[in-house]
Parts: structure tokens; C-alpha cells; sequence
């Protein structure tokens, strides 16, 4: 998995950046071993794509606590 985006509510990253970088580090590293294609576990059933795979926060969820 690969961040996106960046949202840092109240400079929460540069708090993290100042006082605790290697936890960043540690965030930022679990994020990149998470396999998103193992984590898709919903199926559209929109009109666009219908049956498609698609990504669900309960499944991310998991997937990050099985590398912690």
C-alpha cells in the first residue's frame, strides 16, 4: 500500500517529525508492507462497476494489525 495523500490535522506529522521520527518511520514502514490487494474485500455493487473490488476501511484495518 502507498499513501496518497497527506492530511496532517493540528501539525500532527511535524510533531511526529520533531519528537518522535523513528514512530513516524515505523507508520510509514507498516503502511508500505500492506498488500491493498489482499485487503479488498468489499464488491461494488454500484453502476459503473459492478462486482468490482473494491477497498473497505474494516480490511485495511486488519491487514495493518496482522504486521504489527
Amino acid at each position: 500500500m502507498r499513501i496518497g495523500a497527506r492530511y496532517s490535522h493540528l501539525n500532527g506529522e511535524e510533531y511526529l517529525l520533531v519528537h518522535h521520527p523513528q514512530l513516524l518511520r515505523e507508520v510509514e514502514g507498516v503502511i508500505a508492507e500492506v498488500d491493498a490487494e489482499s485487503c479488498r474485500t468489499k464488491v461494488s455493487r454500484g453502476t459503473e462497476n459492478p462486482g468490482a473490488s473494491t477497498l473497505r476501511s474494516e480490511g485495511h484495518e486488519r491487514c495493518i494489525q496482522e504486521r504489527t
